[in-house]
């Protein structure tokens, strides 16, 4: 067309207007304004050619129409997306919270098939078979996964093999069977789930956080939670275990295990602490969350505190506390230690034999300690832990005591 250059009619532009007024799309436009506005006429250069090439000609312009029309339909609804957001925000929240889950849910499927398959390549149309989505799909998944921190190793025609885990929220959910809250950093996980708990989550849960700004242990102590460490609450019912009294030490046995698990021997001292190489490598914190209605206690807040992999301390701490792998070398991932910790943790709960296993484990049975109270400080010999936990000591006048763990402190003498 060699004419002036085409502009929609007038008539077309009056009822984009008012379609855009109101809210509501009503593309109506003339074969003769679509064909104006993408250059063909209408008449001109199509009726001047022959009877068959006006033919195809004809149906190459009905294609271009409907094209013409979807993009405008399109744009006006892009166009009054704000508006529907704004008139019906709850279900473009509901809408938006699908697409995100769907997301996740590929990508948490995805991880699952590559760590189920560590140390080997998964072909992409395995996967895509098995996942049941287009290799484009696999690709992007892939992609978001490397963007979470997660490094995976791509090799043409073989391949996708994970390489390493991302400490995140979608690696901890896969590997637990219980509901995950994860944060790069939060005050304490205690009192997040404490908060939690406030709100109507139901227990069990878990509440993992990269770092702590106000982490905390008992007697209202403050616990060192730079990165580089693993800090988690487990929240579980009061009646999860046989005695809310030996939750503590239920725990510091699981943690044992789990430790000896990444191939280190640790120990307890009484009741909370667990030291590798005699420095304190983790630090344990349980709470008891009371029922406003009938004042027992209906939570149990477990709060687990490991220096995983921490290269420095502060000053105060250099010569007290470690890391379990201070040269950063660790043969099992932050990942992996976290949920086995977690699964030790829920199964230690139930236990009947747990007590023999934390004696044995307690190096400061048969040692001289110092007792520590609010009115004063005595020495003495560790002699036993009861079944319900309780240190049992005999003072140097001969007079036995036995002791809990909210009562008192103790120190080992050298």
């Amino acid at each position: 067309n060699t004419g002036s250059p085409a502009r929609p009619s007038s008539r077309y532009m009056a009822r984009l207007d008012r379609a855009s007024g109101s809210g509501r799309i009503r593309p109506a436009i003339s074969a003769n304004s679509v064909c104006s506005v993408i250059g063909t006429g209408g008449s001109g250069i199509l009726m001047n050619a022959p009877a068959a090439m006006r033919a195809e000609n004809s149906a190459v312009r009905i294609i271009l129409i409907k094209v013409v029309l979807f993009i405008v339909n399109l744009q006006l609804r892009l166009s009054l997306l704000p508006a529907a957001i704004l008139s019906q925000p709850l279900s473009c929240i509901r809408l938006l919270k699908s697409l995100n889950s769907l997301l996740m849910s590929t990508k948490a499927e995805l991880y699952k098939l590559l760590k189920a398959n560590s140390g080997r390549f998964v072909s992409g149309q395995e996967i895509a078979s098995r996942l049941e989505l287009s290799r484009t799909a696999v690709w992007k998944a892939v992609r978001a996964l490397e963007e979470e921190g997660f490094e995976i190793e791509s090799a043409r025609s073989q391949g996708y093999r994970l390489v390493s885990d991302a400490y995140s929220q979608l690696s901890l959910s896969c590997g637990l069977d219980i509901p995950v809250c994860f944060y790069d950093e939060i005050d304490s996980t205690n009192n997040e789930a404490r908060r939690l708990l406030s709100q109507g989550t139901e227990a069990p849960f878990v509440v993992a956080a990269v770092r702590q700004t106000g982490g905390k242990g008992r007697r209202g102590r403050s616990f060192s939670s730079d990165e580089g460490g693993i800090y988690l609450s487990v929240v579980v019912p009061a009646g999860s275990s046989d005695s809310i009294e030996t939750v503590t030490t239920r725990t510091a046995v699981a943690l044992c295990r789990t430790i000896e698990g990444a191939g280190l021997k640790p120990a307890i001292k009484w009741v909370n602490d667990i030291y590798v190489d005699r420095r304190k490598a983790v630090g344990i914190l349980c709470e008891g969350v009371v029922s406003m209605e009938d004042g027992r206690i209906s939570e149990v807040v477990i709060g687990v505190g490991v220096n995983f992999d921490r290269a420095a301390f502060p000053p105060e701490l250099e010569n007290i506390a470690s890391s379990l792998f201070p040269a950063g070398r660790a043969p099992v991932s932050r990942t992996d230690f976290a949920c086995a910790e977690v699964r030790n943790i829920l199964s230690s709960l139930t236990e009947e034999n747990y007590a023999d296993e934390y004696r044995r484990r307690c190096f400061i049975l048969g040692q001289r300690i110092s007792v520590i109270k609010p009115e004063g400080e005595w020495e003495a010999v560790a002699l036993d832990v009861d079944d319900r936990a309780h240190l049992i000591v005999r003072y140097d006048d001969g007079s036995v005591e036995t002791l809990s763990s909210g009562e008192v402190s103790t120190k080992v003498l050298s």
